[in-house]
């Protein structure tokens, strides 16, 4: 049951108090779930080199809070940073048990007040729609928010934690991934809104349709996030993806990206300004799974699939959106492809303080997600 409340004893504790900032405002640090076996045989090889790179490129901006499975891969990991990095005093571990790595999902959601206090947002994790084993990721946030001695306040809704928000009230989302039956079957569109900017400070809801995941021809387990789409660089101004060829033919185009650039232009900030929309090319090519390690043949449904763009084929609709912003740098995923370097630059006039550092992301594609879905940031410093 949802109790809707701060789960501490201090009433003067409320959500009303708190804001959850946008991702580029000053960050403590980044949290990353390390990869592991315990899910699927494999997942730890295959993804490693992928944890160390983020590790190094954030290890010189900010700290690092590392989730562990156990004793054992915690250790594995510190032999891993030692070896590649030396001896580093600014990476924090945190044994948590996971089901997967998705941190920004299941992950806690800090938000602050205008004193600097921190709270924690649970928003009752169900697996995507109780898809996918769900029942020790559902315990990080609140096992985060204990750690620490935070309040914890568990708003009556189930989501994942990832917001697309720009820090001074409003809020990017898609109705298929919150107002779903299999995370809350008939709740309207005015209580999730309420329930939203009660828990993260907002002023405003901008609604994307998205796409129901069990869709045939589009579907994929997160029920179309907001990052697949788009993302806040500033207060009025969201980068989009968008391919080069407008294909109407193609049912990603005509039932996805087409219907959602048309909302996104009728949209309207908390101050009453229209977006500036900026397009951000797909990759141009279909993008292949070179291995079944992670994915839904081998784990029998109970990992993330593949997103589909033809037979075998990772679909491209997230692609270079999927970016984590941290303290001096954007973490942006590329794949080998033509339009890597013209999504590099469009990203980079955006963020002209901030060095771009490129990552392969392939891999993560191939498990349905970006570097935005792997990481979490905590914003306040103490």
């Amino acid at each position: 049951m949802f109790v809707g409340v701060v789960q501490i004893m201090n009433n003067s504790i409320t959500p009303e108090n708190f804001r959850y900032p946008a991702i580029w405002e000053p960050h403590e640090g980044t949290w990353l779930a390390w990869p592991h076996n315990k899910f699927v045989s494999g997942y730890q090889l295959k993804l490693e080199k992928l944890w160390l790179d983020m590790t190094g490129a954030l290890l010189q901006n900010e700290n690092i809070h590392i989730i562990a499975y156990d004793e054992k891969h915690q250790q594995h990991i510190q032999q891993q940073i030692k070896y590649f990095f030396g001896e580093i005093k600014n990476i924090f571990f945190h044994i948590i048990p996971t089901e997967d790595m998705w941190i920004c999902d299941i992950g806690a959601v800090f938000v602050v007040d205008e004193n600097g206090n921190e709270a924690v947002v649970d928003w009752n994790f169900n697996g995507w729609g109780n898809r996918l084993d769900h029942v020790k990721d559902n315990k990080v946030a609140s096992t985060i928010a204990k750690e620490y001695s935070l309040p914890i306040f568990n708003p009556p809704l189930v989501q994942e934690g990832g917001h697309e928000v720009n820090g001074v009230g409003d809020l990017l989302v898609t109705k298929s991934s919150i107002l779903n039956s299999n995370r809350n079957p008939n709740m309207t569109e005015k209580e999730a809104t309420a329930i939203l900017c009660k828990y993260l400070g907002l002023k405003n809801v901008i609604w994307l349709s998205g796409m129901d995941g069990s869709d045939k021809e589009l579907g994929e387990e997160t029920d179309c996030h907001v990052d697949l789409l788009c993302r806040f660089v500033n207060e009025d101004t969201v980068l989009y993806g968008w391919p080069d060829v407008e294909n109407e033919q193609d049912p990603l185009f005509r039932r996805l990206l087409k219907p959602t650039l048309n909302e996104l232009r009728e949209a309207k900030t908390a101050s009453g300004k229209s977006l500036n929309l900026i397009p951000v090319p797909v990759p141009a090519a279909n993008i292949f799974s070179t291995t079944q390690t992670g994915t839904v043949e081998i784990i029998k449904e109970k990992g993330r699939a593949r997103l589909g763009t033809g037979q075998g084929a990772i679909g491209n609709c997230c692609g270079y959106l999927d970016w984590h912003v941290g303290n001096n740098i954007v973490l942006v995923p590329i794949f080998g492809d033509q339009n890597d370097e013209r999504a590099i630059s469009i990203i980079s006039e955006h963020f002209p303080k901030r060095e771009i550092i490129t990552l392969d992301g392939r891999l993560l594609l191939e498990g349905g997600g970006g570097i935005h879905c792997v990481t979490k940031e905590r914003h306040s410093f103490f």
